[in-house]
Parts: C-alpha cells; sequence; structure tokens
C-alpha cells in the first residue's frame, strides 16, 4: 500500500513536484522575455520597422520601412535607456538574440545605446531563418558576407546625426547576398504569436495549478481539523475514564473502614489527602500530558487504597 501524505498518495506529490520544476524551467519568469522585448515583438506585427517611445531620431522609421518593403528583415529604433543585457555580453547584441528567439525567421536590427553610452546599430538573425541553398555555403558564409560588404558600403553614408544608411545598404547586400546564396529574395512571413501561446500556457497552468492548491490547502485544513476533533474527543473519553477512577476510589476514601492503629490511621489520612490533590488534578487536566500525570497519580492512589 502506497504511502501517503495529508491523505494524498506519494506518488501524485512527486509527479506534481516533478511538473512544476518542468514547468519553471521552460515557462519561469527567468525565460519570460522582459516588457521591452514584448513590446518590440508585438509592434513587429503589424509593421517591419518598431520605434520606441523617446528615440533619438538617428534612424528615419518611415524611410526604412519603406526600404525593408516585404523582406524578412526587422529593425527595432530603441531610446538611449540602457538595453537589458545577459551578463558582460554587449548591450544591442544580447537584446538582438533576445528578440530573435521571437521572431525566429527573421534578420533583425536594433539601434540603441551600446556599452560605452554611445548609440549605435547592430544584426542578429533567428533561429527559423532559412538557410543558404548554394552548394558550400553555411550560413555563417551567408552572414559574414552579408553585413562585410554592408558596413563597407555604409561606412561613407552615415553619419553621426543619420544611421539610416545602415539600413539601405544593408537592404541592397541582402538582396544580393540571398539572390546569389538562394537564388531568390525571400520575403517575410506572420509573427509567429509564441508571446500569446504562452500567456495561454501560463494561464491554463496557473488555473490548474491553483486548483489543485486549494483542493490540497482545503484538504489539509480538513485532515488538521479531523486530527484536532478526533484528539479532543479522545482526551474527553479520557477524561471521563479517569472520572470513573476516581469516583470508585471516593468510596473508600469518604467512608474509610476504622483504623486499625495509629500508622493506619496516618496511611488513611494519607490517602484522603493524595485523593484532594488527584481530584484538583484531574479537573484541571486538558492537555495529554495533564491526563497522562493525572493517570499516574490517580493510578498510584488506587494501589494505596488497595494496600
Amino acid at each position: 500500500m502506497s504511502r501517503r501524505w495529508f491523505g494524498v498518495p506519494r506518488w501524485a506529490w512527486i509527479a506534481g513536484l516533478i511538473g512544476l520544476i518542468a514547468f519553471a524551467a521552460v515557462y519561469g519568469p527567468w525565460n519570460q522575455p522582459n516588457a521591452r522585448v514584448r513590446a518590440v515583438v508585438n509592434g513587429l506585427r503589424t509593421s517591419s520597422v518598431y520605434q520606441e517611445p523617446g528615440a533619438p531620431g538617428l534612424v528615419n522609421a518611415a524611410r526604412t520601412r519603406q526600404v525593408i518593403g516585404n523582406r524578412p528583415i526587422v529593425v527595432a529604433i530603441m531610446n538611449r535607456d540602457s538595453l537589458p543585457a545577459a551578463g558582460d555580453h554587449d548591450p544591442i547584441s544580447s537584446f538582438c538574440d533576445q528578440i530573435a528567439r521571437e521572431v525566429p525567421a527573421d534578420y533583425i536590427w536594433v539601434f540603441g545605446r551600446d556599452s560605452k553610452g554611445g548609440y549605435t546599430g547592430n544584426n542578429c538573425y533567428g533561429s527559423d531563418f532559412p538557410h543558404p541553398t548554394k552548394a558550400g555555403v553555411s550560413m555563417d558564409d551567408f552572414d559574414l558576407e552579408l553585413n562585410i560588404t554592408a558596413q563597407l558600403s555604409a561606412q561613407y553614408r552615415v553619419t553621426d546625426t543619420d544611421l539610416t544608411p545602415q539600413i539601405e545598404e544593408f537592404v541592397l547586400s541582402f538582396d544580393a547576398a540571398t539572390g546569389d546564396d538562394f537564388g531568390a529574395v525571400p520575403t517575410r512571413g506572420a509573427v509567429p504569436d509564441v508571446l500569446a501561446v504562452r500567456q495561454i500556457v501560463l494561464a491554463c497552468v496557473g488555473m490548474v495549478a491553483g486548483t489543485v492548491a486549494l483542493f490540497l490547502l482545503l484538504r489539509m485544513l480538513g485532515l488538521a481539523l479531523r486530527r484536532r476533533t478526533a484528539a479532543a474527543a479522545a482526551r474527553a473519553r479520557r477524561h471521563t475514564g479517569l472520572s470513573t477512577e476516581l469516583n470508585r476510589i471516593a468510596d473508600a476514601v469518604i467512608n474509610p473502614r476504622k483504623p486499625k492503629d495509629a500508622k493506619d490511621a496516618e496511611h488513611q489520612a494519607d490517602v484522603a489527602k493524595r485523593y484532594v490533590l488527584a481530584l484538583d488534578e484531574l479537573e484541571h487536566a486538558h492537555t495529554d500530558a495533564e491526563l497522562t500525570k493525572a493517570a499516574n497519580d490517580i493510578g498510584a492512589l488506587a494501589e494505596q487504597v488497595v494496600g
């Protein structure tokens, strides 16, 4: 027979604990995108460019949208606030990787504050971005050639007040590189609603977990109340039994036989004294320990009466 904890089989507790750990590992707060990433991803559902409130205006959002068209390229133009980075990683690259996990089929450009406090841009690509079809060309080869070509072209056009040429030259290089390595320029698909799926999963798990937690809490309270009630009833029965035993002794104490001698009279007086003490002790016995002490004293008194 399986052991039970709070009336629930032990295997159920273990299965629930394993499920909770697995859920936390996948959907825990440490794995969820932060508020700025969520805002970017939600903005990219309807446009290829997301511009955060307070962005410095160094990238022309309208021009960027026009240049990108329906290519699988998205741009996040952030303000000058520090970006949430992971460890000692470059904040722009780290933020780009966080977006790429939610927008896995696109190239992502992020413009924001770098580790030195300057405002610049960098890009990354999602894990589902299609790989080159040209023999002998890896995704790393494609990415390296694309960015080197774009940077060499943009360096003569980018200024301290206009970073838009970085995107313009990147798009031109993207068309040339994909045409060569893919055979055609790919187009952008819809942004997968990963965030919504997570929210639905979290809500469903939350409801189930809440229901289970409430059930276990009520069950534990019920068991505790039952144990308390059962313990009180047991103490009451025990108290009644001791009272009956003490009443039996009372007849010998209240109506003692005629003492044989002075020593016998002294013994009867001691028994009467101990009876009064035992009676008072039993009347004030409310806990198991107090009842046990009273039972011991009543038992010793009974032996003395017999003796």
